[in-house]
C-alpha cells in the first residue's frame, strides 16, 4: 500500500478513521470535498484536490 494515494471524497467520522489507517501504512491522503469538510481535512494535514477531475486523476 505504501506509495499509493488514497483519495477521500468527504470528511466525516468514518473518512477521519480511514485516512488515519491510510497514513498508518505510509499511503498519502488527497481529499476532496466542501465548506467544514475541506477545513477539518486541512487541519490534518491531508492534501487538497482542485477539483473533482484533479482528484481522480490523483488518486491510485
Amino acid at each position: 500500500m505504501r506509495g499509493r494515494t488514497l483519495g477521500i471524497l468527504g470528511y466525516g467520522h468514518i473518512d477521519k478513521v480511514i485516512g488515519g489507517y491510510a497514513k498508518a501504512f505510509e499511503m498519502p491522503v488527497l481529499m476532496s470535498g466542501r465548506g467544514g469538510s475541506r477545513s477539518a481535512a486541512e487541519g490534518d494535514g491531508l492534501a487538497m484536490a482542485s477539483d473533482r477531475a484533479d482528484f481522480f486523476r490523483r488518486s491510485t
